[in-house]
């Protein structure tokens, strides 16, 4: 993939603000995406993110929502569409873990873990 592969596309990362999912905000613009940035719990670490992103040329915004949230998912997509344009491209990295012992790990853990 070059740089030019996806300048002036958007992209849109559940769960961007750090792990794997801030690898993917900053390869993403690295090919020159514009990169929203969606987390829940670490606004700190989304806006580190997002500096990242901007440092490399490209724009980015972050977005609080809980993605197992249908009404907030929809309020997600419509700030980025106002803010950046049109998702043309989608990582759902967003996910939960019970960091419990896999024995331990209860049928509630279990589903709310596939449910989210």
């Amino acid at each position: 993939m070059t740089t030019a592969d996806l300048n002036g596309k958007t992209a849109l990362v559940t769960g961007g603000a750090k792990g794997i999912g801030r690898a993917c905000c900053l390869r993403l613009a690295a090919a020159g995406a514009n990169v929203a940035i969606n987390y829940l719990t670490s606004e700190t670490a989304a806006e580190e993110t997002a500096s990242l992103v901007e440092a490399q040329g490209t724009k980015a915004t972050i977005i609080k929502a809980d993605v197992s949230k249908a009404d907030q998912v929809e309020h997600l997509v419509h700030t980025v569409k106002s803010t950046l344009g049109p998702v043309d491209l989608l990582i759902n990295n967003a996910g939960i873990f019970d960091y419990v012992d896999h024995r331990a790990t209860t049928h509630e853990q279990w589903q709310r873990t596939m449910d989210f």
